[in-house]
């Protein structure tokens, strides 16, 4: 037998042994971990610890000391908390411009004492400074990309701002080459606002604004965590200016005519603008001014719709300085002009009765009709002299004249062209004429595809024309009636469209459709000013975009064939045997389309012709202009002649919910294959969904 004889002996504690110290970034949303080194001992807690007082203004303030109370204990935002030599803090919002301290309390029951381990990081938080500007005008150009002028109003917009005090950061310029401060500038929170007034000598300049990081750079740290430079400043994206006294309302264009204020001034010196697109179809006809327009009207690529008479009487600068009309497109204008004592000054357009001395340059006229009781054309009824024109186009609409008396002229551009005003040679170089009607009530005097004729020396280069004559006229041709003192380079008229003998002395050289359209004038015309598409016409490049040039130069030769059973060949002679899709290019929300005879070629929203009947049937592709402030219409046309019919479906329709997971029913009355399509937002253009091949379809 024996006796177990136990007895306590409490050890000495162990004191607690190590440094901290601290890596990461000490940025608000980032991370920082403490580590100990030289350390006895991983069991036991971690506490953080944000400092109650901030870095100052600048990061002056220095962290509080670690044994100092000015410390607040954190609850959460870390880890790990207990038994690792390292803990993990992730800094939040409020803990910016802050110091951290972190505590390691060894755990005392295993025999670890002493005091904790405790270590400040002497780096304050900091914060990321991402400031951006927003800048916006409350005026765009004619296509669409933000322009400013005298009036417009440019706000910038401050976007992550940092909240620290715009006034003096926050600056807006004009000119970057010789930076001058707008004034009026006002700011109010995070945006700057300035409405600008005329400067003529920052033409074709920039505005922008430039925002310098705040003072207390310091506090903060770019994107990629780097030191912010302290007076480091970012500019704004650029907004061009365009001097010139603004036409911005259908009322101003109103006043513009009749030479009210603020338009009086019709001196070579003045210089209008337009800013914005202008809908003149609510106005009446407008007893515009006979004062001779001597100066620049620039439309900077705006539309002007619905005019109802021409801008001008009388338009005409000097020898050394001409008048000048650019950068416009026009359509749906209604002019008639009716006799006056004087002929010539009865002569209509949509810009001028008549006109000398005068640029013309990037324009674009289009489905209007104009009417006068002289020489009518879409430029200037009769021309005098001294006229450039460039980069102009002109297509469909109607072209007459209603004469008391036999002799007058008609024309695409101008009705008559005559030096009465001045001898210089008349340029018309880049320019085409497409699809326009031309009509009188009398035998005319000369007619034209330009126009009627002249007597005054010309030179013409780089043109085609591919529309219809008048031919009950003395002399007619395809680019003019009579011609004296008129050359020609690169000039071509389509003998697809314009057939039969002319009895004009200068025809310019015929071609059919298939040898002017894609790129087969390329090497006549070249790259700078023009544009080539597979089935279309040539396209001036300052337009090569715009819904209505796209429309009107796209031929028969751009349509597709949906079930292969018509030719390349077949196609664009418009003969058709299998169903057709009309071009991709017209295929947008803004184009509808229309068969003359649903019996033989029926049509369907989305572009799909099919032929049902054999016969002949016309396509008609209208552009409505989506923007309302702009609103008016164009269409263009295209004959077929069915050769070989197809089964189409009397009815079709389709049933299900339109919600992903969703299925889709089609029922088609003696239907026995199916294809599903998809159409691309803002649209008409289906594309197949592969696979998709049975009556349902699974969205």
């Amino acid at each position: 037998m024996s006796n177990l004889i136990s007895r306590e002996v409490e050890l000495g504690t162990m004191t607690q042994t190590g440094t901290i110290t601290y890596t990461g970034n000490e940025v608000v949303g980032k991370t920082i971990t403490a580590t100990m080194k030289d350390t006895n001992n991983d069991k036991g807690s971690w506490k953080w610890y944000v400092s109650d007082t901030d870095c100052g203004a600048n990061g002056g303030t220095v962290a509080p000391l670690a044994e100092s109370t000015e410390w607040k204990q954190l609850a959460s935002g870390y880890s790990p908390t207990v038994d690792s030599t390292t803990s993990t803090l992730t800094l939040s919002e409020d803990m910016w411009k802050h110091y951290i301290k972190a505590e390691f309390v060894p755990n005392n029951e295993i025999g670890y004492g002493g005091e904790s381990i405790q270590g400040v990081d002497q780096q304050y938080v900091r914060k990321i400074y991402n400031e951006s500007i927003k800048i916006e005008s409350s005026t765009k150009d004619g296509n669409g990309a933000a322009a400013a002028y005298s009036g417009t109003k440019i706000t910038a917009t401050i976007e992550n701002w940092s909240e620290e005090a715009l006034t003096g950061r926050l600056k807006a310029y004009i000119n970057e080459n010789t930076p001058v401060e707008l004034s009026g500038a006002t700011i109010s929170g995070e945006t700057l606002t300035v409405t600008l007034s005329s400067l003529s000598a920052q033409d074709g300049k920039n505005v922008y604004t430039e925002l310098a990081v705040p003072n207390n750079s310091n506090l903060y740290v770019d994107e990629s965590l780097k030191p912010i430079t302290s007076g480091t400043k970012y500019k704004s994206d650029r907004i061009p200016y365009r001097y010139g006294i603004p036409i911005s309302t259908a009322d101003d264009l109103e006043k513009f005519m009749l030479a009210e204020s603020p338009f009086t001034n019709r001196s070579t010196d003045v210089y209008y603008i337009v800013t914005n697109n202008i809908n003149m179809s609510k106005k009446n006809q407008i007893s515009y001014s006979s004062i001779p327009f001597s100066g620049t009207l620039d439309g900077d690529y705006h539309t002007i719709v619905g005019t109802k008479n021409p801008f001008f009487v009388e338009l005409g600068g000097t020898e050394s300085k001409h008048a000048s009309i650019k950068n416009f497109v026009f359509y749906n204008a209604e002019v008639n002009v009716i006799q006056t004592g004087v002929d010539y000054m009865s002569s209509g357009s949509v810009i001028s009765n008549i006109g000398y001395l005068t640029d013309f340059e990037n324009m674009m006229l289009v489905d209007s009709n104009l009417s006068s009781a002289w020489d009518t054309g879409y430029l200037i009824g009769q021309a005098r002299g001294g006229l450039k024109v460039k980069n102009v186009c002109t297509a469909g609409g109607t072209l007459s004249t209603n004469p008391e008396k036999l002799g007058p002229s008609l024309g695409g551009l101008f009705g008559y062209i005559t030096n009465g005003m001045s001898a210089s040679l008349n340029t018309i170089e880049n320019v085409f004429s497409l699809n326009t009607k031309k009509t009188a009530t009398k035998k005319l005097g000369n007619s034209g595809g330009l126009f009627g004729g002249t007597n005054s020396q010309t030179s013409i280069k780089n043109t085609y024309v591919a529309t219809s004559l008048y031919t009950n006229a003395n002399t007619y041709g395809p680019f003019m009636g009579t011609a004296t003192n008129v050359t020609l380079s690169n000039v071509f008229y389509d003998n697809s469209i314009i057939t039969g003998s002319f009895n004009s002395s200068l025809k310019g050289t015929g071609m059919p459709t298939s040898n002017i359209i894609g790129d087969n004038l390329i090497e006549k015309f070249g790259t700078a000013d023009w544009v080539y598409s597979d089935g279309l016409y040539p396209r001036l490049k300052w337009s090569e975009n715009h819904p209505l040039a796209i429309m009107y130069t796209t031929t028969r030769g751009a349509f597709t064939s949906v079930d292969g059973k018509t030719t390349n060949t077949e196609m664009f002679n418009g003969d058709i045997s299998g169903t057709i899709k009309v071009p991709e290019e017209l295929q947008k929300n803004s184009y509808s389309y229309k068969s003359s005879n649903e019996s033989v070629l029926k049509v369907t929203d989305g572009g799909t012709i099919i032929p049902v009947g054999t016969g002949n049937a016309t396509i008609t592709i209208t552009y409505t202009e989506p923007d309302e402030t702009i609103g008016g219409s164009a269409s263009n046309t295209y004959d077929f002649t069915v050769k070989q019919t197809v089964k189409a479906l009397a009815s079709v329709s389709v049933s299900g919910t339109t919600n992903p997971g969703q299925k889709l029913t089609a029922t088609a009355s003696g239907a026995s294959t199916y294809q599903w399509y998809k159409r691309k937002s803002g649209s008409t253009q289906r594309v197949a969904v592969p696979g998709a091949i049975s009556s349902t379809y699974t969205l």
